[in-house]
C-alpha cells in the first residue's frame, strides 16, 4: 500500500474466510552446540526474527531437541532447508533502523542501483554488505552496561556532555553547544572509516590530539564529511589526499593532555579516551575540510554541521546486530592464570564509581579516617588519633597514589584467595568485592571454595549472598558484581 495523503479514507472489504491452507513454515530441531544466532545464519535471517516467531523471551535460552519454527520453505519438513537470504536494502530505504542491512566487516561493496516506487535509489547489497559501519569495533564505554553509562552517547533529551547540543562554556564567557557525539573507549582503541572516502585534512585538534576529516561517498550514493577527532597523533595511518576504503584504520583514540602535561579529567574526576565524531552535510563544500571550525554560531562550526546520531546508529546496528564482540559479552578463549592478571581500566572505574572521590579528610560511618577513593589513612582509627584535621584537602595526584596502594593491596588479597585461572572480567569482579569486603578467604569462604573448584557458576551466585543481612546498597552492588563476573557487564550505576 502506498499512502498518498493522510486525508484519503478507503474502505477495504474483508476477504471471505476460506479453507485452511497448508502449513508451509519449516521446523528445526535444536542440536548440541546450537545457538539461536547460529541457526538464524543457517536460514539467512536474524536471531531477533527467530525469537519473535517462536515467542522466545530469552534468545540465549534454547534446549536440545527443542523444535523451532524457521522461515517458509517449499514443503513442510522437520529438517532444515537452506535457501538464499532475501536481498537487503540500504539503511536509507529501510523502514527503521532495526531493518537496516548487516555489517560490512570492512569489505568494499559493489552494488546494483535500481529505482524504488518513491523515486529514491535502492541498493541491493551483495552478501549483506552495509553502506555504513560503526567507527569502533567495540561498543562505546558510555552506553547502557558500560563503565561510563551516565554519559550515554545515544541520548537526545535531555543531552549529557557526550551528546550533540550539550551546553559548553565558551572562552571569554557565554555558552556554546557540543558539536559531536563522543564515543568513549579504552586508550588507543582503533578507529575505522565508516565508508569509502577521500581524506581532506589531518590537523591538530584539542588537548594534544588530532582530527582527520574525510569526504565519504557511500556505496548507496550518499555524500558527507565526517570528522574523526581526538585521535592520538602518532597513531594516524592516513594523510590528506588518501583514498580509503570502508573499514580502513584511520588511527587510534588519543589521551587528552592539559597545558600542564597532565591527563584531562573528562567526567567525574576521570580521564577517558574517546572518538569525538562530527558530521557535515557538505552542501557545495564537500571537497574542503579546512574551514569546518569557526567562531560563529552556537556550535562554533561550519553551518552545514548536523547531529551524527542517525549515521552512528545506522553503523552501530550494522556492526553489532549480528553478534560482534563487545564489552557486553563474556570474553572468549582460555582463562588466564590469576598471577598474570591485573585490574583493568574498566574494573578500576567500577570501583571508583562506588567508592567515590573525596579530596578532603573525613570520618566514615564507622568513625575511621578516610580520604580519596575510600582510603583508610591509618587503618581503623579516627582522624584525631592521627593528628589529621577533618576537612584538610589533598591533590588529585595524591588521591590516585593512595588508590594505587589500595589496588595493590586488594589484588594481593584476590591472588591469595583464588588458585584457578580467570577471565579478566571475573578477576575484576573479585577485586571489586575485595575492595568492599577485605579478606576474601575469611569473609567469603564459600565463594572462594566454589571458584577454586572451577564451579564458576556457583561462585558467581555466592556474590548475591554477601549483603550484610540484606543491605539495599549491597544488594545492588553484589548484583552488579555478579553480572560483571558472569557477563563482562561493568554497570556501576546506583
Amino acid at each position: 500500500i502506498k499512502l498518498v495523503s493522510p486525508k484519503v479514507k478507503q474502505t477495504v472489504p474483508a476477504k471471505q474466510q476460506g479453507s485452511a491452507g497448508d502449513y508451509l513454515r519449516g521446523t528445526y530441531k535444536v542440536k548440541a552446540g546450537d545457538t539461536l544466532s547460529k541457526i538464524a545464519k543457517l536460514f539467512g535471517v536474524s536471531d531477533d526474527y527467530l525469537a519473535q516467531i517462536n515467542r522466545l523471551r530469552d534468545k540465549n535460552s534454547i534446549s536440545i531437541d527443542q523444535v523451532l519454527k524457521v522461515p517458509p520453505v517449499k514443503k513442510r519438513s522437520t529438517m532444515p532447508q537452506k535457501h538464499a537470504p532475501a536481498p537487503t536494502l540500504p539503511p536509507h530505504s529501510a523502514p527503521n533502523i532495526e531493518a537496516a542491512s548487516r555489517t560490512a566487516n570492512g569489505i568494499p561493496a559493489t552494488v546494483d542501483t535500481k529505482t524504488n516506487s518513491d523515486g529514491k535509489p535502492v541498493t541491493v547489497m551483495p552478501a549483506g554488505q552495509a553502506a555504513i559501519i560503526f567507527p569502533l569495533k567495540v561498543r562505546p564505554l558510555n552506553e547502557a552496561g558500560g563503565s561510563f553509562s551516565w554519559n550515554d552517547w545515544k541520548k537526545t533529551n535531555p543531552p549529557n556532555q557526550a551528546c550533540f547540543g550539550a551546553t559548553r562554556e565558551k572562552k571569554g564567557g557565554g555558552i556554546r553547544r557540543h558539536a559531536a557525539r563522543d564515543l568513549y573507549a579504552k586508550d588507543f582503541t582503533e578507529v575505522y572509516s565508516i565508508a569509502p572516502g577521500k581524506v581532506l585534512r589531518v590537523w591538530p585538534f584539542y588537548f594534544k590530539t588530532h582530527e582527520v576529516s574525510v569526504h565519504h561517498k557511500t556505496s548507496d550514493g550518499r555524500e558527507f564529511i565526517a570528522r574523526y577527532c581526538e585521535l592520538d597523533p602518532g597513531s594516524i595511518k592516513v594523510k590528506a589526499g588518501d583514498e580509503i576504503q570502508q573499514g580502513s584504520v584511520i588511527g587510534k583514540t588519543g589521551i587528552l593532555i592539559d597545558g600542564n602535561g597532565k591527563k584531562l579529567l573528562v567526567t567525574r574526576s576521570t580521564n577517558v579516551s574517546m572518538l569525538h565524531f562530527e558530521l557535515f552535510t557538505g552542501g557545495n563544500k564537500l571537497n574542503s575540510g579546512d574551514d569546518l571550525s569557526g567562531h560563529n554560531g552556537e556550535y562554533l562550526r561550519r553551518s552545514d554541521l548536523v547531529d551524527s546520531l542517525a549515521i552512528l546508529q545506522e553503523g552501530y546496528f550494522n556492526t553489532f546486530k549480528d553478534g560482534a564482540p563487545s564489552l557486553l559479552s563474556p570474553l572468549q578463549g582460555d582463562r588466564i592464570a590469576v598471577a598474570r592478571l591485573n585490574l583493568s581500566t574498566m574494573g578500576e572505574l567500577f570501583i571508583k564509581e562506588y567508592e567515590k572521590l573525596r579530596l578532603d579528610y573525613y570520618e566514615d560511618s564507622e568513625g575511621y579516617c578516610t580520604v580519596g577513593w575510600g582510603h583508610l589513612t591509618g587503618g581503623k582509627t579516627s582522624c584525631s588519633s592521627q593528628n589529621i584535621r577533618v576537612g584538610t584537602k589533598i591533590s588529585d595526584d595524591d588521591a590516585q597514589k593512595l588508590f594505587e596502594l589500595d589496588k595493590r593491596k586488594h589484588e594481593a588479597i584476590v591472588k591469595k584467595a583464588i588458585t584457578v585461572s580467570l577471565y579478566q572480567h571475573e578477576y575484576d569482579a573479585l577485586c571489586a568485592l575485595a575492595f568492599n569486603l577485605g579478606a576474601l578467604l575469611k569473609k567469603a569462604p564459600a565463594l572462594c571454595k566454589k571458584i577454586n573448584e572451577s564451579d564458576y557458576v556457583g561462585g558467581a551466585t555466592e556474590f548475591l549472598n554477601i549483603t550484610n543481612g540484606g543491605s539495599p546498597g549491597l544488594i545492588i552492588r553484589r548484583k552488579q558484581e555478579n553480572i560483571m563476573f558472569r557477563q563482562a557487564n561493568y554497570d556501576s550505576s546506583h
